[in-house]
């Protein structure tokens, strides 16, 4: 094997598997691709971004800008390149340390986590978020409730017995025996 052979051989060992960081996010048919830098200063052409799914069922989690990743190059050749998983750095610091509780935490300071040790899922949103939660064939809760706050709901609420419209109905069509022996009128403010 001449030397030039051995000095490209080395260099494409060298380019298989390398540290980069996300400079942005480019549009195509298929989906975004990342431009990035590599840990020797190289500017990638815009790459595909590994997911964990991609066919039928399909996940989606875009890297952000300046966030460190690995960088695969099948052959050792940079311009088929691949974005592979992220890595921790001093900018982007792992949310949790605890390994019995995986953490999601997003800019905006929401975080979703799960104890493995308590059982306990935790899900803190920031100040004036909500919650969307579409299940047109019902949802099913087991367990006790606590709520701080209102509940607001546009159709029936029922509990263990009947209706709350189904109160409302015994409530506003009720009598007393009144004190001559007789029954008074109904309620003169319904619910």
């Amino acid at each position: 094997m001449s030397r030039f052979d051995i000095s490209e051989l080395y260099r494409l060992l060298n380019n298989l598997i390398q540290f980069a960081r996300v400079d942005s996010l480019v549009d195509f048919p298929e989906g975004k691709r990342a431009v990035c830098i590599t840990a020797d200063g190289l500017k990638t052409k815009p790459l595909p971004i590994g997911t964990e799914r991609a066919g039928d069922d399909q996940t989606s989690w875009l890297p952000s800008m300046g966030e460190q990743v690995l960088m695969f190059s099948p052959g050792g050749i940079t311009e088929q390149a691949v974005i592979g998983p992220s890595l921790w750095s001093a900018d982007h610091p792992a949310p949790g340390n605890d390994p019995n509780e995986p953490v999601m935490s997003f800019t905006d300071g929401a975080r979703i986590s799960y104890n493995k040790q308590s059982h306990t899922l935790s899900a803190i949103l920031p100040a004036g978020a909500t919650v969307a939660i579409v299940a047109t064939g019902g949802l099913s809760f087991d367990g006790d409730l606590s709520v701080t706050g209102n509940i607001t709901a546009t159709g029936d609420v029922s509990d263990g017995k009947r209706s709350m419209q189904a109160d409302r109905a015994i409530f506003n069509g009720h009598t007393h025996t009144g004190d001559s022996g007789g029954n008074t009128s109904p309620p003169k403010q319904n619910q």
